[in-house]
């Protein structure tokens, strides 16, 4: 199996926080050959941690090291301009969100790509976390209906929230009409669960609802300080279709809890999913759906963690976060793009969606409210 090699753009915290420990379990796949970051002290201790040479510039990063992909993982304000640079000399991206922080860096970034065809994966885990790809398998089979509304509720902020209703309402589906507000809040005193100092009082509720294509909708609510205070503790997804809802939420950032129940045909009852969790060394192995009152062991559908022997090879039976599930899906979708040419995860085109969205439900951008 041939690896990619992977030049690294970026020396922050989600680069050591996620993408290396990611990378490191596929070292199959992928080899990390260089690094470039502005700071030159980050850049050459980042490299130093991983056993490979700090590069002055991008340009020498991409030719002196013959990477096959670039990693661009950045500050949010440098994102759209380092991101142009990278792809300009045509080689894959793997991109973090978001996709540039404005919209003139981003239809410039878009652009680019499109004239060069380049070969960009946006790295927006949220829509390929294991409960929202069983969520999604559930809708596939069409025993609990058909999606009417996605309702995210505090879950996610901006375009990650909706990436996941995108996802789930058909992401070749087009917006076409966004109504947004913001609600003001005054909080009591409490302390940042991040500094441990005392927290921000005032608060903005955001609200949204989106109209798509094919009599589908998204509703968005999302608050300014939702992961900073324990006020705002619980959070929500909620699928509502013609015949039943599927809800997922947590409590605190706890494992996320399922709850679905499906009308039966013709009746005023319900009849529930259970969804189970399968663990084998303290790995998560999968997930499967079940009737509640059915006893049979064949379950309605089920969804096997794609980096499960990866996982367990690597961290000897130490579970992942979702989150790091999410962005390993993405990097094997990466590796099958540039390989073998199948169609991209999250490419630029639904980067760019999210974004455009991200920014009309913030009132930086009216292209939607006609």
């Amino acid at each position: 199996m041939r690896r990619l090699r992977i030049g690294v753009v970026g020396a922050g915290r989600r680069i050591r926080d996620t993408h290396l420990p990611v990378l490191r379990a596929l070292e199959s796949h992928f080899e990390i050959v260089g690094v470039w970051s502005r700071s030159r002290s980050s850049r050459e201790a980042l490299a130093k941690e991983i056993g490979v040479k700090a590069f002055p510039n991008i340009k020498s990063l991409v030719s002196d090291a013959r990477i096959d992909a670039a990693l661009v993982s950045v500050s949010y304000q440098a994102n759209g301009e380092i991101a142009i640079e990278t792809s300009s000399f045509g080689i894959p991206m793997f991109l973090e969100t978001p996709f540039a922080p404005n919209l003139v860096q981003a239809k410039e970034l878009f652009d680019q790509i499109e004239k060069i065809q380049g070969l960009v994966e946006v790295g927006e885990q949220n829509p390929f976390k294991p409960q929202v790809e069983m969520m999604q398998r559930l809708l596939d089979t069409g025993v609990v209906g058909e999606l009417q509304v996605a309702q995210s509720d505090l879950l996610s902020q901006g375009y990650h929230g909706i990436s996941v209703a995108r996802r789930h309402i058909g992401f070749d589906l087009q917006p076409l009409h966004l109504t947004s507000s913001q609600i003001p809040i005054r909080l009591a005193p409490y302390t940042d669960r991040f500094s441990g100092s005392p927290g921000e009082t005032k608060e903005i509720l955001q609200t949204a609802a989106i109209q798509f294509e094919s009599q589908r909708s998204a509703t968005f609510q999302w608050t300014t300080l939702g992961w900073h205070t324990p006020a705002r503790w619980w959070k929500g997804f909620r699928i509502l279709t013609d015949r039943g809802m599927l809800m997922v939420h947590s409590i605190n950032e706890e494992e996320p809890e399922f709850r679905i129940q499906v009308q039966q045909d013709g009746s005023n009852r319900a009849r529930s999913i259970i969804i189970d969790r399968e663990l084998k060394n303290g790995v998560l192995r999968s997930l499967s759906a079940r009737w509640e009152t059915d006893d049979s062991e064949n379950p309605i559908v089920e969804w096997k963690n794609p980096i499960f022997e990866f996982q367990a090879n690597a961290y000897n039976g130490k579970e992942w976060s979702d989150d790091f599930i999410g962005v390993a899906r993405l990097w094997l979708g990466f590796y099958d793009s540039v390989n073998e040419g199948r169609p991209l995860l999250y490419g630029h085109q639904q980067g760019m969606m999210d974004l455009r969205l991200h920014l009309a439900l913030a009132g930086e951008n009216p292209e939607f409210s006609g």
